[in-house]
């Protein structure tokens, strides 16, 4: 047994072979210190999309140029029912490593009236499945890894952090309900493709990466918008074989009863305190059923390894010895804290495997 097959036999509530740790590819930087903690059992995992993606009707424009010493990009989309543009940032990242992000600055969605245009993107978006090229990813993974299906994030979600921001989307909902919810049932509609796509893939997990904390998804939303939005697609994933899995990696205490009642199989990136606001022994006694797969807090990468030794050791004991959990690093941290983190945590798993 590989630490893709320990990784799904937690997830599903059976013994491993070892005891599977996982980290984002993302957030592991290639080398010695790589190679020697992959070899101390550390797993990778990746979103990978199932389909390829295009807007046949929609130009696009792209500029890029530099402003207060940030390189930025000015992105307008030209459609026959309008134009709209967001400006992003291009984020350092880690440069080392070939990672440059973005932060968008000024989102797609200013005004009531762009929504007629967002709307017509999203109902142009034409889905093509890439079945070959997520197995082959799968190949090149082999057992040291997981690939997660990406559904992208929930219509609400995808809304208020990439297209019109927090604020907009709460005014906008208040003030026109209608152009909102009608701009979210046509987001959910191709998302429903994307899912379709996902459960006839060779992926083993349905991931929907949704980022969902109260500090942004107040309960109110969270019943309206997020919690049907998974039970309209849990069952073709549970049909289809498939472990149905969300990113939730922010305040949950006001939602955990709400999340109880998701038809989920795992709930991913789940930060105990002192990043997140509930202990992950608590969670897990509010959604029997559901494996909890953590985020170790990132803030604890900036303090000594006996630190982060114990804090590791103690969520091993507290929580994975109640089944069904994974410890995970899934945020950024500073990179040279890698090595000296990520060693204190490996010891810790294997301290408390031999134990």
């Amino acid at each position: 047994m590989g630490i893709k097959q320990d990784i799904l036999a937690v997830l599903r509530g059976r013994q491993p072979e070892r005891i599977p740790w996982t980290i984002y590819a993302s957030q592991l930087f290639r080398g010695r210190a790589e190679r020697a903690l992959r070899n101390r059992g550390l797993g990778i995992l990746k979103g990978c999309p199932v389909c390829a993606t295009r807007t046949p009707n929609v130009d696009v424009e792209t500029r890029t140029f530099w402003e207060n010493g940030r390189q930025l990009a000015r992105r307008t989309y030209h459609t026959p029912a309008g134009t709209v543009s967001e400006k992003v940032v291009i984020a350092p990242g880690y440069y080392s490593e070939g990672v440059v992000g973005e932060w968008i600055v000024e989102y797609m969605i200013k005004d009531v009236a762009d929504y007629e245009a967002v709307r017509f993107i999203v109902e142009d978006t034409v889905r093509e499945p890439d079945h070959d090229g997520f197995a082959r990813a799968q190949a090149r993974f082999g057992d040291d890894g997981l690939l997660l299906a990406n559904m992208e994030r929930c219509p609400i979600q995808h809304l208020s952090i990439k297209l019109a921001g927090l604020e907009r989307v709460a005014l906008d909902l208040h003030d026109h309900p209608g152009v909102v919810e009608g701009l979210l049932e046509a987001m959910e509609r191709k998302q429903d493709e994307t899912y379709r796509i996902g459960v006839d893939s060779p992926a083993e997990i349905i991931w929907s990466p949704d980022n969902i904390s109260t500090s942004r998804t107040s309960p109110r939303w969270f019943e309206r918008y997020v919690l049907p939005f998974y039970e309209r697609h849990a069952a073709m994933v549970r049909d289809a074989g498939k472990l149905y899995v969300a990113h939730m990696d922010g305040r949950l205490a006001a939602i955990k009863h709400l999340i109880a009642r998701c038809p989920l199989d795992v709930i991913e990136a789940v930060t105990p305190p002192p990043m997140g606001d509930t202990p992950i022994t608590e969670l897990q006694d509010a959604w029997p059923g559901k494996a909890v797969w953590c985020n170790f807090p990132e803030s604890l990468f900036h303090e000594d390894e006996s630190v982060i030794y114990e804090a590791a050791l103690d969520l091993m004991r507290n929580a994975y010895s109640r089944g069904r959990f994974i410890l995970g690093i899934t945020e950024d941290y500073p990179e040279h804290r890698m090595e000296p983190a990520l060693s204190a945590i490996a010891r810790a798993v294997a301290d408390y495997e031999g134990a």
